[in-house]
């Protein structure tokens, strides 16, 4: 059977509007549960928090190592972090306790890294 040009066109113009499984995945926005502390989390887990990436993780390590945090507000000193940017991660925030952050289908870190981490401490 001979599809005609204007069909071949038409189903393949469909085609290439489906989105990839990628651009797919980018739209569904993950589940945030708990808290991170600011003084204490590791890039990794900084890096759980929407929108964070590594240059905003660097941001909060280098803050904390001049001063730590007190406040959560503080964040928006940051370099990078605006008071928008702040409202939308504030009740993932802490300054104090453990960081407790996870995010839906994120495995978190590996029981075997967090054990070699710990031993290097000590």
């Amino acid at each position: 059977m001979k599809m005609g040009w204007l069909k071949m066109g038409l189903l393949g113009a469909g085609l290439m509007l489906m989105p990839t499984p990628a651009q797919a995945a980018k739209k569904v926005p993950s589940k945030v549960t708990g808290v991170v502390n600011l003084n204490q989390a590791t890039p990794d887990q900084l890096k759980m928090l929407p929108g964070v990436k590594d240059k905003a993780a660097s941001s909060i390590i280098a803050y904390r190592e001049k001063q730590p945090f007190t406040r959560i507000e503080e964040l928006a000193k940051v370099k990078g972090f605006s008071k928008k940017r702040f409202e939308k991660l504030k009740p993932h925030l802490a300054v104090k306790g453990e960081t407790t952050l996870k995010v839906e289908g994120h495995p978190g870190p590996h029981p075997k890294a967090e054990q070699a981490k710990k031993a290097s401490v000590h």
